[in-house]
């Protein structure tokens, strides 16, 4: 008798799932947030086909109870979850999910990167790796920081940047021996995490013979306002290449030192507008009464000047220096 009740309780509750789910097109998001609601009462894999086409909702209220009430079924869910990484409407979101289920995801997500090489999918399940984070996840996302895709190779980066301290020394070992794609990717990570260990490594790729190279490793010392990079950022200024020129000026921009200004004020001279333009910058923001003379002149310098292009911060400069433009 009790398996009979037993029985016909589970018909009863997946007739309630399938009316639940045929529901879902209710334009009132009242009546999906009570039906996301009473799926997360119900719990259990039948809920999860309906859970998962909540995630698509356009109210962020229900998609976070969707996602709440996914990660609560567990590991039940995963293999759905990835299943939509791959889904326009939805994958931000189930990534997410899979994030907060945590360790039991990591091995399907790393199966779910050798089997399908679709950009966004990569990209999605890249982010969902970074959100679980720790050492285990660090291998799989070297192989997408790789990618020649740069918008693949970004994801990549930004989950290293989510990892955090664990994955420092892996991407300076990228700096030291990996090829141009990679380092690029690494070299902002490790600027975005902010660890000065790779300062050392960022430093020497200054010298390498690729630009796209020397110019990851400018920028990336821009962003650590280390004191050892101060004099190779200087000697960047002369770089055969404009670009490596324009960002070793910008970066040189983040610190007030005055070793810069003397190479600053020469870069304002540079045939490259850009350069011109972020040198001025540096010196706008330097608070360095030698760089105002040279910064009216510069005014004059490039087409058309740079008068309707001065910085605020510059102008402000020159004004507080009771200076007319």
């Amino acid at each position: 008798m009790a398996v009979i009740e037993e029985s016909e309780m589970q018909t009863d509750v997946n007739e309630l799932i399938e009316s639940l789910t045929e529901l879902l097109e209710d334009g009132d998001r009242n009546v999906r947030m009570n039906i996301v609601r009473r799926l997360d009462e119900i719990s259990g894999v039948k809920t999860v086909p309906p859970l998962i086409k909540l995630l698509g909702d356009p109210y962020e209220n229900i998609r976070q109870r969707a996602v709440e009430a996914l990660v609560r079924i567990g590991e039940p869910t995963i293999g759905p979850l990835i299943r939509v990484l791959g889904d326009v409407g939805v994958r931000q979101v189930a990534a997410r999910a899979l994030g907060e289920i945590g360790e039991p995801a990591i091995e399907p997500l790393i199966e779910a990167l050798d089997g399908d090489d679709r950009e966004e999918y990569v990209k999605t399940v890249a982010c969902a790796l970074g959100w679980i984070g720790g050492e285990r996840v660090i291998e799989p996302l070297m192989k997408v920081l790789g990618d020649t895709n740069w918008e693949v190779q970004n994801d990549a980066a930004e989950a290293f940047i989510d990892i955090g301290e664990p994955a420092v020394e892996p991407l300076i070992n990228v700096l030291e021996n990996g090829d141009a794609y990679m380092f690029q990717g690494a070299a902002w990570a490790l600027e975005m995490i902010g660890d000065e260990r790779a300062v050392p490594s960022l430093i020497k790729a200054l010298e390498d013979e690729d630009e796209g190279v020397r110019y990851a490793a400018a920028s990336a010392l821009g962003g650590t306002i280390d004191d050892r990079a101060i004099n190779p950022l200087i000697k960047a200024l002369e770089d055969e290449d404009e670009g490596v020129r324009q960002v070793a000026a910008r970066a040189l921009g983040g610190t007030i030192d005055e070793r810069a200004i003397e190479h600053l004020i020469k870069a304002l001279g540079d045939e490259c507008d850009a350069v011109h333009w972020n040198a001025t910058c540096a010196l706008g923001g330097s608070g360095d009464e030698l760089a105002i003379e040279h910064l009216i002149k510069a005014l004059g310098v490039g087409e058309g000047g740079c008068v309707g292009r001065l910085p605020p911060y510059s102008a402000r400069f020159l004004v507080n220096q009771q200076l007319s433009l």
